[in-house]
């Protein structure tokens, strides 16, 4: 058989019919051979070779979908805008993501709540996430938008807490008062560090993006 000379396109074609079929039939209801099937010309050999398992698939989607959609990247190219509004336009993009926040939401708690996931959105937090926040703070103190005492600190704070607790995926039980709870609870720790970022307008659009995504359930 000859050698593949384009591996990388072979890989996000896996990627764009997994999001698909992902996004179509859910998590559970979709397996590797569904893949192999809807792409037509992939061989359970060339799959293997490119993902070992369905969760890889799932963490190459979810990369994808953040390079493709780097909230941080867009507002860099948006405008003058302050440190503090472009981590408030950071923010509001993370957790009114609806593609992201539903295909999450698919995935099973066994395979979300594994040590593998959790010790990738660790990595990532700590690779990209918070270089990106720390940097956007940096431009608010400097701007005087922003008064943080603790850039590192605060940036670390934000990226592991909507990573891996505020985003309305993680709230399982579709309650909107807990929730509200939740978002209100990490506004008073964003103020505690210099971080007034959650105003009214902003947890507005968060709840109604929480109300959509569960209003099926």
């Amino acid at each position: 058989m000859a050698r593949n000379k384009y591996p990388e396109i072979t890989e996000q074609r896996i990627l764009d019919s997994a999001y698909k079929l992902f996004v179509e039939k859910g998590w559970d209801n979709t397996t590797i051979q569904d893949i192999i099937d809807d792409l037509g010309d992939l061989t359970r050999g060339a799959f293997y070779h490119h993902f070992k398992s369905k969760e890889d698939i799932i963490d190459a989607v979810t990369d994808r979908m953040f390079t493709n959609e780097n909230p941080f990247e867009k507002v860099k190219n948006d405008g003058d805008l302050s440190g503090l509004e472009m981590l408030r336009k950071v923010l509001l993009l993370f957790l009114t993501n609806e593609d992201s926040i539903r295909l999450v939401k698919q995935i099973p708690d066994s395979v979300r709540e594994s040590p593998q996931l959790i010790a990738k959105q660790i990595k990532d937090c700590k690779t990209v996430i918070i270089p990106y926040i720390k940097e956007l703070i940096e431009i608010g103190n400097a701007d005087g938008s922003l008064q943080v005492s603790c850039p590192t600190q605060a940036a670390e704070m934000v990226s592991y807490l909507v990573t891996m607790w505020v985003s309305p995926q993680y709230s399982q039980s579709g309650d909107e008062v807990e929730f509200k709870n939740v978002i209100d609870t990490f506004s008073t720790a964003l103020v505690s560090v210099g971080l007034p970022i959650l105003d009214q307008d902003t947890k507005g659009l968060i709840m109604a993006i929480f109300k959509k995504v569960h209003e099926n359930e």
